[in-house]
């Protein structure tokens, strides 16, 4: 019986790419939840979160896997669009009744 020997086994390389979390995302998420808790924030934290966490997601998307927080900046722009329909809704009820 002739038995042939599998070749041996090649050692598997991992690759770690070391990635950084981008800067934007985290102030537009720390400015969407800012704009809930601070009465001079109303308007200006949550669109100052929705111009990060737009401007965060495209350099994330250019970065090619070189920076991460896509989900911080996701974050940041839902939160920014709450808060800023919130307090829009409340300064447009604030002002027809007076």
């Amino acid at each position: 019986m002739n038995y042939q020997q599998p070749y041996p086994q090649q050692p598997q390389v991992l690759v770690v790419q070391n990635t950084k979390t981008n800067g934007l995302a985290v102030a537009s998420l720390v400015l969407g939840i800012l704009g809930c808790f601070f009465g001079w924030l109303y308007l200006v934290a949550p669109i100052l979160a929705i111009i990060f966490g737009g401007v965060a997601m495209r350099q994330i998307t250019n970065a090619r896997g070189t920076q991460g927080g896509k989900g911080l900046a996701i974050s940041g722009l839902v939160l920014g669009i709450i808060f800023t329909a919130i307090y829009g809704l409340f300064f447009l009820a604030v002002g027809a009744s007076l």
